[in-house]
């Protein structure tokens, strides 16, 4: 019977009691007879998750490494995981996040049904106070059909093909390291070089929502930081902002920035709606943004890092 080595790859940032609740439910996954795993924690504030890793893996049902990378880099971070992987596929989690029993397990069978490379996981929030109805929708991803072409472009509950990742130098940007989107870059290079990404409805991890990301402010700022991150990456990808696929995006958000307030004063009666639509209008105005400053400096727009964790 010739095992599986499934390596799950962690990077931690000041979050012990998050870490600790994600292995137990690592440890928790009923997986098939022929798949084995291994855990590596990389430590973004050097020794902060040793305690955990340490109390953990004396009685943890799977071993577990521990590594440190003291540079404040994200990028750098799962590069170091990754590099310490030996596993054929890789499972990206996140130290907010706790999976579902079952969660590997269907990933992997995703994977293979469907000869994919990379599988993704719907990832719902669990909100530390529940906050109020009109803003939880905004905290909401979409859950697609498993086995369906995926742009979910993410690190938290993602199956990877560690042969995929050779692909690409890193794999993870270090330029992206402290704004955030070093994911997202990552799997959008892996899509334009055609490689099978799907998604996988059933394998769900859930995701703490602290109180303080509950407010409406979070959320601005956060779909401002993201327009920002896709705007640069567009930029990138497609070679300039001159490029077809630049001003495509360009116009578009423009034309979202004037029409998505609109949209929201002809439902101003209803507060849920009116968020959704000028939520919409702050990743348009976050596209501009870093297009702008694209052009004033010649170099890397600024983003916004105010919504981010080190472990985003």
């Amino acid at each position: 019977m010739t095992m599986r080595l499934i390596s799950v790859c962690i990077a931690t940032y000041k979050r012990p009691k998050g870490l600790g609740d994600l292995l137990s439910s690592i440890d928790g996954q009923v997986l098939s007879d022929t798949t084995d795993v291994e855990v590596i924690v990389v430590d973004n504030d050097p020794r902060t998750a040793e305690p955990t890793v340490e109390a953990h893996a004396a009685t943890g049902r799977f071993p577990v490494r521990y590594l440190t990378q003291a540079s404040p880099n994200i990028s750098l971070t799962r590069n170091a995981a990754v590099e310490a992987a030996e596993g054929e596929l890789i499972w990206f989690v996140d130290d907010d996040e706790t999976a579902d029993p079952h969660c590997l397990r269907r990933l992997v069978e995703t994977l293979d049904t469907f000869s994919a490379d990379v599988v993704f996981g719907p990832v719902l929030p669990s909100f530390a106070s529940e906050p109020p109805a009109w803003l939880r929708p905004l905290f909401d991803r979409p859950i697609h059909e498993t086995g369906t072409p995926s742009q979910a472009f993410r690190t938290g509950n993602t199956l990877v093909r560690a042969s995929a990742l050779t692909r690409i130098s890193g794999p993870f940007n270090p330029n992206y390291g402290q704004t955030g989107g070093e994911d997202s870059f990552l799997f959008r290079q892996l899509h334009r070089d055609e490689l099978r990404l799907v998604n996988s409805s059933d394998a769900i991890v859930t995701e703490t929502v602290p109180v303080e990301r509950a407010t409406w402010e979070w959320v601005r700022l956060r779909n401002r930081r993201q327009g920002q991150i896709y705007s640069r990456q567009i930029v990138e990808l497609s070679g300039s902002l001159a490029a077809p696929e630049s001003v495509i995006m360009l116009g578009k958000a423009a034309a979202q920035v004037v029409g998505w307030p609109i949209v929201a004063a002809v439902t101003w009666t209803n507060r849920g709606r009116r968020a959704r639509f000028l939520s919409r209008m702050w990743v348009s105005v976050g596209k501009l943004e870093a297009a702008v400053d694209l052009v004033r400096t010649r170099r890397a727009p600024h983003i916004d890092r105010s919504t981010l964790h080190h472990t985003e």
